[in-house]
């Protein structure tokens, strides 16, 4: 299904000459570490009340298909604390993307701050990194979201340990 987007955002997405600066804003979550939040710039955002790091990543978008979402997430292995803590991980963390335009922030502050209120278009709100790689140069993963389709519905089943008198 479809992503609805207005046709102004459009224009300046596909445009092959703007103004605009896309920027994407990261926030990467699990249990066992403290949230980390980034943006696709050299800069720091301050943005929702968090402080985002300025820190280049490529992010390939999500496609919007009848498949699964799928993405891709590579970032550069600069320090060796950020392979080493992704590969102590039990389970996927969480990984939240929204993109915003540099004309929502004052670009004169350091760090940057949102004019107003700013507005996000959603790539991603429940993305798991799954198959985490890492050689000295980068780092990558792949983002999947939750497969409905292998989810059992209800979310319990009638089985004789949860419902013993049906069961006589």
């Amino acid at each position: 299904m479809p992503r609805i987007v207005s046709t102004s955002v459009r224009q300046i997405l596909e445009s092959r000459f703007s103004e605009e600066v896309n920027l994407i804003f990261l926030t990467i979550t699990h249990s066992s570490i403290a949230p980390i939040y980034v943006v696709s710039d050299t800069k720091d955002y301050i943005y929702g009340g968090n402080h985002f790091i300025g820190f280049p990543f490529d992010f390939k978008m999500l496609q919007d298909d009848d498949s699964p979402p799928r993405a891709q997430i590579s970032i550069q292995n600069v320090d060796q604390a950020i392979g080493e803590a992704i590969r102590d991980l039990k389970n996927a963390a969480r990984l939240k993307a929204e993109l915003l335009h540099s004309s929502q922030f004052d670009l004169t502050a350091d760090p940057r701050t949102p004019i107003g209120t700013p507005v996000s278009i959603p790539l991603g709100n429940h993305l798991y990194v799954t198959n985490v790689q890492g050689d000295i140069a980068t780092i990558s993963g792949d983002l999947t979201g939750p497969d409905y389709g292998q989810t059992a519905w209800p979310g319990q089943r009638a089985t004789e340990e949860l419902l013993p008198g049906c069961f006589l």
